[in-house]
């Protein structure tokens, strides 16, 4: 092919990926919205040790916009800037990490004590299970991450045979929090009284399950596909 070529392929593959970003983030935050309107409109909304039960909502929210919305973000960081600086990237990519543990902790924190207060047990279900499993996965994925592309005695060439597995980590650990949350979303949804006679709030979870499965598809697509790599540039 002609260099002419070359670049209109490139072109056409960018104006692809811009279009599809696009509609994965406003899938993307549709889920969102959908939560936040099952939060304040039919569950009472947030508070903290005031009201137990409504303390729940913390983890409800959190979780999701954490290990799903921010960590599709995180994983596309350097497809989405992809004309930024490679060590400015990496900071970003670590900052999404920072946020994404801290929304983590109040995730556990308000669970744990919604739980305990009401006196009901602990780690028992497989939403919880898969989610103890999620947190430490993506745990371990970001000490390693962190270690291996910010500190500076690292060799170059251990990052290079490290990258694929860290990329397969992130992409796993994303499937396995989507998974997880609607697990979640189930568990939530049976109790929903009149659910198998289309209730607003069935409607409304049933919807915000269905965005997030499809918000999770076009990540994964987007991130597996070899085209839409950020290519190396001279400042790197």
């Amino acid at each position: 092919k002609s260099n002419g070529d070359v670049e209109m392929a490139r072109r056409h593959s960018y104006a692809c990926y811009n279009i599809l970003f696009w509609l994965t983030q406003g899938i993307g935050l549709l889920a969102i919205i959908l939560l936040c309107i099952w939060v304040f409109g039919f569950r009472n909304g947030l508070a903290w040790n005031s009201q137990p039960k409504v303390q729940f909502n913390w983890h409800a929210l959190c979780m999701p916009i954490g290990l799903i919305y921010l960590c599709a973000l995180e994983l596309m960081t350097f497809r989405i800037f992809r004309y930024g600086k490679k060590k400015d990237l990496k900071l970003l990519h670590a900052g999404y990490i920072i946020l994404i543990v801290i929304l983590i902790i109040i995730g556990y924190w308000a669970i744990l004590d919604c739980h305990n207060y009401q006196g009901k047990p602990n780690w028992y279900s497989l939403h919880s299970w898969m989610g103890v499993l999620t947190t430490a996965l993506y745990f371990t994925q970001g000490v390693l991450g962190c270690a291996s592309f910010l500190w500076p005695g690292v060799q170059v060439e251990y990052r290079v045979k490290y990258k694929p597995l860290h990329v397969f980590m992130g992409l796993t650990t994303f499937i396995m929090a989507t998974t997880t949350a609607l697990l979640g979303l189930f568990e939530e949804i049976k109790n929903i009284e009149g659910y198998n006679q289309f209730s607003g709030e069935g409607i409304m979870m049933n919807l915000c399950g269905i965005s997030f499965a499809i918000f999770a598809v076009l990540v994964v697509y987007i991130q597996t596909r070899p085209n839409y790599r950020r290519e190396p540039l001279i400042s790197d």
